[in-house]
């Protein structure tokens, strides 16, 4: 759980202040879901990391929140009966995901934290689709740089969408309308952004765009060029879906002629089609079963109309290739769930009291407890020993939590982040400017019960190593390093 939390939301439970860390934060997961982390802290209730756990269940009522408004939206909100079955079916197949029962709170980047913007653009499109065409240029450019700030990818995705259905409105209006909206756009875009920029960070407005621009550039590369060199996968009922969606694609560009204008139900719509048809390259880019849940939502929001107005054969089609093709692959089968022991030795400890909330707050085995206790100690014990060392651990959170005493780098999760040669490259520099005479780094034996892989040894090693690092002595959790040319 650390390194995930480390990396979405390390920033923002550390309120870590400056440009720098603002930089960090975007080319992380985003400038404004740390400030909202952040924020968070700022309140007893959500300051440990039990409540920072239960701020991320709160986006997730929230979340939920938005999509029964969208299903209000799609079906009508006179179709009470059918609104509380859309409702009661997306719980059915997606709970699991949008909860985090399905150990997504263990990773917030496949949380609702991360896709909220995905619910927000669709009941926006909504509201677009009544307006003109110049009017919803304006606010689209506006609320832009928001998306971007908030969570880039998904940021760019949801505009990207937006920008498809602007797009179909403003042809069906004439090159005029479809010109003009494009200029009203990036006119509120420069705008909106100037004032973000000015308003987050201190440093001079040019050297700050061009840091932003080099960071976007660094995120469309990491974003288009596969993960950690994991390879695309092949997931039948995802490839139904965007088939589909594509056909729905070509035939809204086809229909541009059609000088009819879009009602709102049809704009939205057709954005949806767009943040899947956008979204669906890098789910399979960043592949996992449970992070399907995001484009076969969607999908199912698309879809509402006609399981709720469509002629009867429609209706039974659809309800099939939802629930009888799509779910059962959702999360892999969740039926084997209930055969799985795990969640009942869990229950079962928890009521022996074997569990206890001992790593700030979050609840823990005894055997994780004492681990992490001992962990921290040694390190509180080596800061005793060498004033200036510094160190790096795949547990920087819960360590930062136990001790008070922050990870040497920006960076709080490296392993994650130096997945490229060039971003590895960065580490070690950032490394040799700190120049710090002694290090710590993970020492990790086979199946770690903090689940620190022993990869990350071997990583944290080569970076430090390759920064002029020596290892000259062991402790039962950590290795120390000194810089070559230095004294102990």
């Amino acid at each position: 759980m650390d390194i995930h939390w480390s990396a979405v939301i390390g920033d923002g439970l550390q309120e870590a202040s400056g440009d720098a860390h603002r930089y960090e934060a975007f080319a992380a997961y985003g400038l404004l879901l740390t400030e909202l982390i952040a924020f968070g802290q700022k309140f007893s209730a959500f300051r440990d990391l039990a409540g920072t756990q239960t701020l991320l269940i709160i986006v997730d009522i929230v979340f939920f929140g938005l999509l029964c408004f969208i299903i209000t939206q799609r079906v009508g909100a006179k179709n009470a009966r059918l609104i509380w079955a859309s409702a009661i079916l997306i719980l059915l197949l997606f709970a699991g995901a949008i909860s985090g029962a399905l150990q997504n709170l263990t990773t917030p980047n496949q949380l609702p934290l991360r896709f909220i913007l995905l619910p927000l653009t669709v009941i926006i499109a909504y509201y677009l689709g009544t307006l003109s065409v110049l009017w919803a240029a304006l606010l689209v450019g506006a609320i832009a740089p928001l998306f971007a700030f908030y969570n880039f990818e998904t940021g760019f995705y949801c505009l990207l969408a937006l920008g498809y259905g602007l797009f179909i409105k403003g042809a069906k209006g004439g090159v005029w309308a479809l010109l003009m909206a494009g200029m009203l756009t990036a006119l509120t875009f420069v705008l909106s952004a100037s004032f973000l920029i000015l308003l987050f960070f201190d440093g001079p407005f040019p050297s700050v765009l061009q840091e932003l621009l080099r960071l976007i550039q660094q995120k469309v590369a990491s974003g288009t060029g596969g993960f950690a060199g994991l390879s695309y996968y092949f997931f039948a009922p995802f490839f139904l879906v965007m088939a589909h969606c594509m056909g729905l694609f070509a035939s809204h560009l086809l229909a541009i002629r059609d000088r009819t204008p879009l009602s709102p139900i049809a704009f939205q719509g057709m954005v949806i089609v767009g943040l899947i048809i956008a979204i669906g390259p890098y789910e399979m880019n960043r592949y996992h079963l449970n992070k399907m849940w995001v484009p076969l939502l969607l999908y199912t929001l698309l879809m509402l109309p006609r399981l709720a107005g469509g002629p009867k054969q429609d209706r039974l089609v659809w309800s099939f290739i939802l629930i009888v093709l799509v779910a059962p692959f959702l999360f892999g089968n969740p039926i084997r769930y209930v055969f799985k022991k795990e969640p009942y030795v869990a229950a079962i400890e928890r009521v022996q009291k074997e569990i206890t909330p001992c790593i700030d707050g979050l609840p823990a085995s005894q055997a994780l407890c004492h681990y992490a206790a001992r962990k921290a100690e040694e390190l509180r014990t080596l800061y005793e020993r060498y004033p200036d060392i510094a160190w790096l651990s795949g547990l920087s959170l819960t360590m930062t939590r136990l001790t008070d005493n922050s990870p040497a780098l920006a960076k709080k999760a490296l392993f994650f982040y130096a997945h490229r040669d060039e971003l590895r490259d960065n580490v070690i520099n950032d490394i040799a400017v700190l120049k710090a005479p002694v290090f710590a780094f993970d020492k990790v034996e086979t199946g770690n019960i903090a689940g620190i892989p022993e990869v990350v040894e071997d990583f944290q090693e080569s970076l430090l190593q390759d920064a002029g690092y020596e290892v000259i002595e062991n402790t039962e959790y950590w290795h120390i390093a000194r810089l070559k040319g230095g004294e102990n």
